[in-house]
């Protein structure tokens, strides 16, 4: 029995012996690893913000994304912090057997991921899924058009400019002239590209959000509206680039500097689309460009171009469709509408009676939309039953709204917007056939989001006339 004590008293002593020596140890060498380490680790820390921030500037030009060695590393650094700070705030009040050693096993895994780094071939890979809108925008028709965009080109270039606006009436084309400024100016190195749309649901907190999403960085709710401006123009301050901000689609003014767009020529530029020349005047935009329709032969240009080649237009038929195009007023949106409608049509009597439909929809309008409100309700009203009640659901969703389209057809079959089918694949094709033609009557527009996966959305425009008609 004694025996049995001494020795565990024995062994007992020997496990606070060894203790103490640790507690020896640490007080001297192992001092210099634990400042190693830290110094390491903040050496890692600054590796990888720089690394996530290159990323994060090539990702947003939609033209290229991360390679997954570089993903795969950057979520490792990030699960390693914990284990840093933990140790830190434990610090010498560790206890552990000598052959435990935390701070080796932390400087091995804190030396393997800087060795990782240094044998990058590269941090990004060229996107050909090409997430998000589509690399090349729409085609631009017309001299006007053309001429608008030479004449904003040199804007971009003078030192002294800072904010262009751009304005029409809806369905002029601003979004896409827009467009094909942000397509030339990403091919250049120098300038930085940040497309937001602003919509009618505005408010200095929202518009700040989605400024934040396009930079990179999240803004807390929590915080004051002169908080959050704050960030952002400390978050512009450090583009490497000249950063062009194009605010698509704004409905009233607001102050710069409160949502906090630190507009400078050589920092930060503005360009803006609007319907409303007011909005330019009372945003203070130093060059304002009028967009307007297209004159007769450029309308009738685009809208062959938008029929294609499947309908051939001759003789009387041809005169109809002029007639047609005529009815459209030169807009841009109306055009595309009514070819989309027309595509595929050859019979002259569907001709003639889509020229006297077109003639008399007279629905409700605002006077800036009774051109192209008349034209939008006329591609409609050819839908049948079932495609207008789907076409109908969609202007449901908020403005803007980019809806996956497995998403929207399963709501068409759970609302019962469809006729009946004896099976869900049967009823799933049907609301994919209509969604097809929804989108080939340019009532709905094909799109892609953030994961490249395929999405619908309507035209402001287009969503307004829905409404009205419900």
């Amino acid at each position: 029995m004694i025996p049995s004590v001494g020795k565990a008293l024995a062994e007992k002593a020997a496990g606070k012996m060894a203790e103490l020596i640790v507690v020896d140890y640490m007080g001297r060498s192992d001092m210099d690893n634990r400042q190693s380490l830290k110094r390491n680790w903040q050496e890692l820390s600054c590796k990888a913000s720089d690394i996530e921030e290159e990323v994060h500037r090539e990702e947003m030009s939609g033209k290229k994304k991360r390679k997954r060695e570089v993903d795969s590393w950057l979520k490792n650094v990030k699960n390693l912090s914990p284990e840093i700070d933990a140790f830190e705030t434990r610090g010498s009040s560790w206890r552990l057997p000598l052959k435990e050693d935390p701070v080796g096993k932390l400087q091995l895994q804190v030396k393997e991921l800087v060795d990782q780094s240094r044998h990058f071939d590269g941090l990004v890979l060229d996107n050909y899924d090409n997430i998000g809108e589509p690399c090349l925008p729409t085609k631009l028709f017309g001299v006007k058009f053309e001429a608008a965009k030479q004449r904003i080109w040199p804007c971009l270039v003078t030192d002294d400019i800072s904010s262009i606006g751009i304005y029409g009436m809806g369905g002029v084309g601003k979004t896409t002239l827009a467009k094909h400024i942000d397509y030339h100016l990403s091919e250049k190195p120098s300038y930085q590209v940040l497309w937001v749309t602003v919509s009618q649901d505005f408010s200095v907190t929202s518009l700040q959000d989605k400024i934040a999403n396009v930079l990179g960085i999240t803004l807390s709710n929590r915080d004051e509206e002169d908080a959050r401006a704050r960030i952002l123009r400390g978050a512009f301050s450090k583009m490497e680039r000249l950063v062009v901000l194009i605010l698509d689609d704004v409905w009233e003014e607001f102050c710069l500097d409160r949502v906090g767009i630190p507009l400078h020529p050589n920092k930060c530029r503005l360009i803006l689309t609007t319907r409303s020349r007011e909005v330019c005047d009372r945003i203070k935009c130093q060059r304002k460009f009028d967009l307007q329709t297209l004159d007769t032969d450029e309308a009738w240009d685009l809208f062959k171009y938008r029929l294609g080649s499947e309908t051939l237009l001759q003789g009387d038929l041809e005169n109809i469709a002029k007639s047609i195009v005529e009815e459209c007023g030169g807009l841009p949106l109306g055009i595309i509408t009514v070819a989309g409608s027309m595509r595929g049509v050859s019979n002259i009597c569907e001709w003639r009676n889509a020229l006297e439909q077109l003639k008399t929809c007279s629905i409700g309008y605002h006077e800036m939309e009774r051109d192209v409100f008349p034209i939008l309700e006329w591609s409609f009203n050819r839908l049948d039953k079932y495609e207008r009640n789907c076409f109908l659901y969609c202007c449901l969703y908020p403005e803007d709204s980019k809806i996956k389209k497995k998403e929207l057809i399963d709501l068409f079959i759970w609302a019962e917007l469809m006729s009946k089918r004896d099976s869900r694949p049967k009823a799933f094709d049907q609301g994919q056939t209509i969604l097809n033609k929804l989108i080939k009557v340019c009532l709905l527009e094909e799109t892609k989001d953030f994961k490249a996966d395929d999405r619908v959305k309507m035209h402001d425009l287009v969503r307004d006339m829905a409404i009205r008609i419900t």
